[in-house]
């Protein structure tokens, strides 16, 4: 999505039904990824990329979800996707591209 987790929100906020149909159109082509910025910095350790991270897979897996970063008080809207296009999307599509 780019340009942090906050601009994604205003994204998914605006058009959730239009993008969550394209992953679903889509399925076999996408997958899961990030580019968390690590650095130096205390804050970012072990716990810090967890929930940060939990963030984006409860996008995809719950029907709302709350998320300490960005706006951390609202109750967002997710995907709540199925178990086949989640399988597709954290396995399938990943191995196919690595070529496992």
């Amino acid at each position: 999505m780019g340009g942090g987790i906050q601009r994604y929100h205003k994204y998914l906020k605006q058009d959730l039904d239009q993008i969550k149909d394209f992953v679903i159109a889509y399925q076999d082509r996408i997958l899961f990824g990030s580019d968390i910025i690590l650095n130096s910095s205390k804050e970012k350790d072990l716990n810090w990329c967890y929930s940060r991270m939990r963030c984006d897979i409860d996008l995809h897996e719950s029907v709302e979800y709350t998320c300490d970063f960005g706006e951390s008080e609202w109750v967002h809207e997710g995907f709540n996707l199925d178990k086949e296009v989640l399988r597709k999307l954290y396995y399938e599509n990943p191995k196919k591209i690595l070529g496992f």
